[in-house]
């Protein structure tokens, strides 16, 4: 959300309500239309926005970035025929292992000469294989994680079930990936009998192959919310006028570069805002650009030069900053990943896999390139997130309510305070504080300055009328935003079955949604249906059927 969205909106309705008080016949309505005015600004930012995000959008992304960051998968002469260049004359990179995920990215989605969505569609499907097999492994990885210890048996029962999700082509497809490296299904199910020893005993090797067993764990969970169908149903203070797709994403790389150059001046320009050593703004660069291609061009700078930006009269050319890799390293995305979201990313790096966020009810597997821009995000503007029958607090476990723990729980953020958290000037104090290292409640120097920047920011920050103005208050703990003291989102899980919501439940377990339940009956109102399977009918809210 944009505070400007909101400013707009009241110039919008003020301009509208102007019009017809010019009309003649209405100049005697104008203490009529003061009162309406006032009330239809109120009415704008008043409201809650509810956003609903398809798990299942995970996998898909799994998918994608299995395909396109194998060398062996999109492979370097396809790469070629996909960009119209070669790694040497046309990239200006030494080999194709270096060639930045986000430059395969944007090549493999709008491909090129002989690389067709037929060559594509194979490189998919090599993906996906891959994933799936290693879903597979990772059953034992997710569940010994959850449970400390499980039995051989429960493991192998889990694992039967989980085969099921898949077709007989797709149970051969996961088959040849283990044949090819040397195992097969059924070893790996024998395996399974050792129970949780086998992570790092009989299947070690095997799991060093396939990434490790967090990895292994993540597509496991990530397949389990595909195949189950569960969706994330979130709740914020964010005014109905601002509950828009467009409102609260970021919608192409150049306004992502806007963004953070405006944020970069910003702090430049800004006293409050200490400046640790010479290098910090080169710092700030570095870190907010991870995932900028090489020989980029970007716009906009007013503060400074720097020892690696090529100064030009009007732009400046970024370079020596890392190109990244996966999604979950970056800052910057391809060019065909956008829309994306900040804040999604904030809740965890998990969620990059997702983009581009895409509303709708089109299935993950029948867009018009699988698996890539599907649909996985609805939003719906509603009174209030209690009239969903959701709490006035943020996510907090099931096994603390009732206990002492659940004094811990945190309220919602104001609809004022939520509203800086998504401005630019909060944007500028994260960046600093990002930068200068400084982690919430360690009351070290870092943190100090930090602190110090953020109520700069927040004293500078103006709050629209049309919400209540007035200024932020002065906090003395929060290196940005208002420092975590209050959760951004109330959170629960719909769709599928309840067994597989507490499946999907521990996809969530390292991320600030940790401890979520299933959604209660009234947030069927908020909550969005999608096109796959278990997110598709939700009659039996919040189970799917």
């Amino acid at each position: 959300m944009k505070r400007n969205i909101i400013k707009f909106t009241g110039i919008a309705m003020i301009s509208a309500l102007a019009l017809t008080a010019c009309h003649p016949d209405r100049v005697k309505e104008e203490i009529g239309l003061a009162a309406i005015l006032s009330l239809t600004i109120k009415n704008a930012a008043s409201g809650n926005c509810a956003i609903s995000l398809n798990l299942g959008t995970l996998y898909s992304g799994a998918i994608m970035q299995a395909a396109i960051s194998s060398t062996t998968t999109f492979t370097e002469a396809e790469f070629t025929q996909a960009s119209g260049t070669s790694i040497g004359t046309g990239q200006n990179y030494t080999t194709y292992a270096s060639v930045p995920y986000n430059v395969k990215y944007d090549a493999f989605i709008r491909g090129g000469g002989t690389y067709d969505s037929t060559a594509r569609n194979t490189d998919i499907a090599t993906g996906k294989a891959s994933v799936d097999a290693a879903s597979y492994l990772g059953i034992a990885a997710a569940t010994c994680s959850a449970a400390g210890t499980t039995s051989g048996a429960t493991l192998q029962a889990i694992l039967d079930a989980h085969l099921a999700t898949f077709t007989t082509a797709e149970q051969t497809s996961l088959g040849a990936v283990f044949t090819a490296a040397g195992g097969s299904v059924t070893g790996v199910r024998t395996a399974f009998a050792g129970g949780c020893g086998v992570i790092a005993g009989a299947l070690a090797a095997t799991y060093t192959a396939f990434g490790g067993s967090t990895a292994t764990a993540t597509a496991y969970q990530a397949r389990q919310a595909y195949a189950n169908g569960t969706g994330i149903l979130a709740c914020a203070r964010i005014p109905r006028s601002s509950c828009t797709f467009t409102g609260l994403t970021t919608a192409d790389r150049a306004a992502a570069f806007t963004s953070i150059v405006k944020a970069f001046d910003a702090v430049n320009n800004n006293t409050d805002c200490r400046k640790p050593n010479s290098d910090f703004s080169n710092s700030m660069i570095r870190g907010a650009f991870t995932g900028t291609p090489r020989n980029t061009i970007i716009s906009g700078f007013t503060t400074h030069t720097y020892a690696f930006v090529v100064a030009h009269p009007t732009t400046d050319v970024v370079t020596p900053i890392s190109e990244g890799s996966t999604f979950g390293n970056n800052k910057i995305f391809p060019e065909t990943a956008y829309p994306v979201s900040p804040a999604l990313s904030n809740i965890s790096a998990a969620f990059n896999v997702a983009f581009p966020l895409t509303i709708g009810t089109t299935k993950q597997d029948e867009s018009s390139i699988k698996y890539y821009k599907a649909s996985n995000i609805n939003l719906s503007q509603v009174d209030a997130c209690e009239g969903l029958s959701l709490s006035g607090y943020g996510p907090i476990s099931e096994i603390a309510i009732g206990s002492t723990n659940i004094a811990n729980r945190k309220e919602l953020t104001s609809t004022k305070e939520i509203a800086y958290a998504f401005s630019a000037e909060n944007t500028a104090a994260a960046l600093y504080a990002t930068t200068r290292g400084a982690v919430q409640g360690t009351a070290t120097a870092t943190e100090l300055d930090a602190i110090a920047c953020n109520n700069s920011f927040r004293s500078k920050y103006v709050i629209s009328q049309a919400i209540g103005g007035g200024k932020l208050p002065v906090l003395n703990s929060a290196i940005s935003g208002d420092g975590g003291s209050t959760s951004n989102l109330t959170t629960c899980l719909y769709g599928g079955t309840a067994a597989g919501r507490t499946t999907s439940g521990s996809l969530l377990a390292t991320t600030s949604l940790a401890g979520i339940g299933s959604c209660p009956a009234g947030a069927s109102a908020g909550a969005a249906k999608f096109g796959d399977s278990g997110l598709d009918k939700l009659t039996a809210f919040p189970n799917n059927e």
